[in-house]
């Protein structure tokens, strides 16, 4: 009897020391968290403010260490073609105007918990195939006027500006853009939890596994 009292007394304990960790994780997510984020061109630059504290999350400024010598590299050696599994975004499987559609609504959700203060997006599009482009232009056209008239219904933005162009000759798509908020954590948890099986279907139609052959390497004969 002594031994099963000392056992619920420990579990008890236990359970107290969970309970408490939970509470205190979510007191962490009721101050409202501010995100900023620049994108140009590949180039991308995260900031988080968590109360009055700021933080820049990337880029990380890496400290510079002495250069080590490099060493020769090693002759290339022959191998087998093997078929290796490759996960790639498979935009292609998504329905645009369900996808804008449900995001939409996600935004709609946290309307009384998000506070967006800056959209802004210049892009030209580019694919190297002029049909293609004008085609993905007139997509992406409709649905980025909808997402403009959503926002400036819904919210009440500083700054909202999106334009959206197509470079007909061009190879590489050229963007600029930024996007300002601010929002509490733990609204965006009970929306999350509420939609998760909506994010968990476009998760799984977004991600494809395909088999890949990995070409056979072969050294060079002098």
């Amino acid at each position: 009897m002594h031994i099963l009292s000392t056992l619920a007394h420990v579990l008890g304990i236990l359970l107290l020391v969970v309970f408490g960790l939970l509470v205190l994780f979510q007191l962490l997510l009721v101050p409202r968290t501010g995100v900023h984020v620049w994108a140009k061109n590949g180039d991308l630059r995260v900031k988080v403010r968590y109360g009055r504290v700021l933080v820049l999350l990337f880029p990380r400024h890496r400290k510079e260490g002495k250069p080590k010598p490099q060493k020769p590299a090693p002759p290339p050696k022959e191998k087998p073609a093997e078929d290796k599994p490759k996960r790639t975004l498979n935009w292609r499987a998504l329905d645009l105007g369900d996808t804008v559609c449900f995001l939409l609504d996600l935004l709609l959700q946290m309307k009384d918990t998000l506070r967006l203060d800056i959209v802004r997006a210049d892009v030209v599009l580019a694919t190297g195939d002029a049909g293609k482009t004008g085609r993905l232009l007139g997509s992406l056209s409709a649905g980025v006027s909808m997402l403009y008239a959503f926002l400036m219904e819904h919210f009440n933005l500083k700054t909202c500006h999106i334009a959206i162009d197509g470079d007909f000759e061009g190879r590489d798509t050229r963007y600029d853009a930024e996007v300002s908020l601010s929002l509490r954590p733990i609204a965006m948890e009970w929306v999350i939890l509420r939609n998760s099986r909506k994010l968990y279907r476009l998760y799984k139609t977004l991600m494809k596994t395909e088999t890949i052959k990995t070409e056979k390497t072969e050294a060079e004969t002098t």
